[in-house]
């Protein structure tokens, strides 16, 4: 069932998360559609993520497919933010920033009963990418 579970949030993030990143005309299109998808997914942080939480199990049999998630999430954002006109090697280091970012958040906000730190990360991500700020949601 497990198996099952992943392959569905697997799914889920190709098409919600990856492929814009990937495929939206203006990679910074792109990138606001990934925190809008993210925030919409966990919830504006109340949901905890569970290929995170999954990471933490160094034996668990899905380790590659955990691995990919992530690798997947980060390569995909890292290619949009250089495309935005960063450095390669600062895309890399943004979007290694953004996506443990996230998952740290989610974690906090969970163990704190506060979802406003993951949306305040998120609006703060906002900013190291220059992206206009609107209101927390």
């Amino acid at each position: 069932m497990a198996a099952e579970v992943l392959a569905h949030i697997q799914c889920w993030f190709e098409a919600e998360i990856f492929v814009p990143l990937k495929e939206t005309e203006g990679p910074l299109t792109g990138i606001e559609s990934m925190f809008r998808s993210t925030e919409q997914y966990f919830q504006s942080g109340q949901r905890i993520c569970l290929m995170g939480l999954m990471a933490l199990d160094g034996e668990t049999p899905f380790g590659t497919q955990i691995q990919a998630y992530f690798s997947d999430w980060q390569a995909a954002l890292a290619l949009a933010i250089h495309s935005s006109g960063k450095l390669k090697e600062e895309s890399t280091d943004l979007a290694e920033e953004i996506v443990s970012g996230i998952q740290g958040a989610l974690v906090l906000a969970h163990a704190q009963s506060d979802a406003g730190i993951f949306l305040r990360r998120m609006q703060s991500f906002r900013r190291r990418l220059a992206f206009p700020c609107g209101e927390l949601q």
